[in-house]
């Protein structure tokens, strides 16, 4: 039996559950694991307790220390200091000194131009009622180069029309793995830990008026919608994708109703600056779609031959992989194994040179199969 030596045996692994499974998985080829400084026999009762005892403790260890980390993060964060993530537009960090002359993280005011180029956005949201489209629009016309891109997009003005680090507020744990939101009540709100760029009634105004529009190309929708199209169409104009977006529309009466249109990404992140394109109306384009393809694919002829062509690769598998589908798998295992046939053998004193030129054609021919 072949051995791994580890040298401290919490370095292997400090969740139980995949020790335990690694080492299984190691056991079934053959391979033991071993400790340097535990000095044990896995094999015996004795050596298997005290094996699940260091597994133990090493996730306790873990745990707990995931849990201070966390503790301390949320105190910083309570406190009003950053525990990193991006610095919004228009701030920058800086170094500051608590009570007792421990430093920490600070949003403080960025250069003036960006300062400025921030209350101009809300102005024009909050003051002016401009919406995203027009204000990229404006910006990228007058060449201002974006918080992240030499553009500016929806995506970018809505992040930062959205974020309270502008009235002096500090958000945190809002997301978790992943990306994914945390709930709510995990959020860590802390008004006025810093410098605000923005009046707190226009950030308040401006989120009242994005509220009160009926354009809901970012709300998620109450069932969900299928686009069969989105991202298949490619525009004329700008040579960006199309898009499913929903529209709500009221009539004078209070009845309400939803129209589903395709629009250019173009012109939904970047205005008309960029593209003009008008948005396409889903039913219609996916009904002219699917006819075409009726029309060209669901006939006697086009079937056959669609048949045929299908039956004709199946056969070509066939003949280079046999009647096995997994024969290919067992084909790049068996491959593998030798590989590493060809490593131990070196590490036995075999001539370096034959092994690498051997392990050399493996390598192109695994290629080859893992390729196909």
């Amino acid at each position: 039996m072949d051995f791994i030596l580890v040298h401290k045996l919490d370095r292997f692994s400090r969740n139980r559950e995949e020790s335990i499974l690694f080492k299984s998985l190691l056991r079934k080829h053959g391979v033991q694991v071993k400790s340097i400084t535990e000095h044990y026999d896995p094999e015996t009762p004795q050596g298997f307790l005290y094996e699940g005892m260091i597994e133990v403790i090493n996730q306790f260890y873990s745990m707990n220390l995931a849990t201070e980390t966390m503790k301390g993060m949320k105190e910083t964060a309570a406190r009003g200091y950053c525990n990193g993530g991006r610095v919004p537009y228009g701030y920058r960090l800086a170094r500051v000194a608590d009570a007792s002359g421990r430093e920490h993280s600070k949003l403080v005011p960025g250069p003036d131009h960006e300062v400025a180029l921030v209350r101009e956005i809300f102005d024009l949201a909050g003051n002016q009622g401009l919406g995203a489209k027009s204000i990229v629009s404006r910006l990228n016309a007058r060449g201002v180069p974006g918080p992240f891109s030499r553009r500016w997009n929806h995506s970018s003005l809505d992040s930062l029309l959205n974020n309270c680090a502008y009235v002096g507020d500090r958000m945190w744990n809002k997301r978790g793995k992943g990306k994914r939101f945390n709930d709510e009540s995990q959020w860590i709100l802390v008004p006025n830990t810093h410098e605000p760029l923005v009046d707190r009634d226009l950030f308040e105004r401006r989120r009242e008026q994005a509220r009160g529009r009926t354009f809901l190309d970012r709300a998620t929708p109450r069932k969900p919608v299928r686009y069969l199209l989105a991202r298949l169409i490619r525009c004329a104009h700008c040579g960006n994708n199309f898009v499913g977006r929903r529209q709500k529309y009221t009539s004078r009466s209070g009845e309400s109703w939803d129209i589903y249109r395709y629009y250019c990404n173009g012109y939904l992140s970047q205005g008309t600056s960029v593209c003009k394109a008008l948005g396409i109306h889903r039913d219609w384009v996916e009904a002219a779609v699917l006819e075409a393809v009726r029309a060209r694919v669901c006939t006697p002829d086009s079937l056959a031959s669609l048949e045929a062509r299908v039956r004709a690769k199946i056969e070509a598998r066939r003949r280079t992989y046999g009647q096995n589908p997994k024969a290919i798998d067992q084909k790049l295992a068996a491959i593998d194994r030798r590989i590493e046939n060809y490593y131990r053998a070196i590490g036995d004193g075999l001539d370096p040179a034959v092994c690498r030129q051997h392990i050399a054609e493996l390598q192109e021919e695994k290629g080859k199969l893992s390729e196909e």
